[in-house]
């Protein structure tokens, strides 16, 4: 059976263009996060599981490639409704 790919978001960040969605059948399933650059330039990841474990604040993926930026996502609980990140470089 052919997986459906849903897009949640999309945007555009730091020159490239971002896609975050959900592929999968029912509860099974990947998060994914698509970044594509001005040059045509993909990367593709994410992480399987359907929701946030019980218990846990947070869950995360980062992704990066050659010859795309970084990328992360963040899993956090309904309530949450913003949260800052800072890069190593002090970027936020």
């Amino acid at each position: 059976m052919d997986t459906v790919e849903q897009v949640f978001a999309q945007g555009e960040s730091a020159g490239a263009a971002w896609a975050l969605g959900w592929e999968g059948e029912a509860a099974e399933g990947v998060t994914w996060l698509r970044l594509t650059t001005s040059d045509g330039s993909t990367h593709k990841g994410g992480y399987r599981s359907p929701s946030l474990p019980s218990g846990t604040p947070v869950s995360f993926y980062t992704g990066s490639s050659d010859r795309t930026p970084n990328g992360a996502v963040l899993r956090v609980p309904r309530e949450v409704t913003e949260a800052e990140v800072s890069t190593s470089d002090g970027i936020t």
